[in-house]
């Protein structure tokens, strides 16, 4: 009976305490960052904490490959006051040259929270959030000919077979005159 009354106690005073840390990020599962061979791009990530009136510090590290991805900032330990939102991280992405068009890259990041000294009579309970987010390498915007391109082409290709029945019919028509 005591265990059980011991995990009631636990139970509600861990249910007062919220843990409201949040990341989001303009990429996810189905919606992939999508790069062309030799592109670089930056990419923010914004840490919010909405709920509580405490401060979280967090420590950032990339869980990726260094040579996709790497933290650019200059810090990354992060403090988020309580009620923020949008505290930005940044990521420098980048595809190597000569990476083959459909390789897919996951580029992972995971904020820990920095553990304060706790007195002996406190427990802490905290948990780290890993955002993840796709890479894939698509072929590269100049390699590919654009609308504007096709429709001009498609016009002087189309004006010069015009003109070269117009300059025919002349010809023939010259030729009859002439009989």
């Amino acid at each position: 009976m005591k265990q059980i009354l011991l995990f009631a106690i636990i139970l509600v005073l861990l249910a007062t305490s919220s843990f409201a840390f949040g990341v989001s990020a303009p990429y996810w599962d189905t919606r992939p960052l999508e790069l062309s061979p030799g592109q670089n791009q930056e990419v923010i990530l914004h840490l919010q904490n909405m709920v509580g009136n405490d401060n979280i510090t967090v420590i950032a590290s990339l869980n990726s490959d260094p040579s996709i991805a790497r933290l650019i900032d200059d810090i990354t330990q992060y403090t988020v006051n309580a009620k923020t939102k949008g505290l930005p991280v940044n990521l420098l992405v980048s595809i190597p040259k000569k990476t083959s068009i459909g390789t897919m890259y996951q580029v992972k990041i995971l904020f820990s929270p920095v553990i304060e000294q706790a007195s002996s009579d406190n427990i802490q309970i905290v948990g780290a959030i890993e955002k993840t987010f796709p890479v894939i390498v698509v072929e590269s915007e100049s390699s590919k000919p654009s609308k504007n391109l096709i429709i001009i082409t498609s016009i002087v290709t189309l004006l010069a077979l015009i003109t070269i029945i117009v300059k025919f019919y002349l010809l023939k028509k010259a030729k009859k005159r002439v009989k």
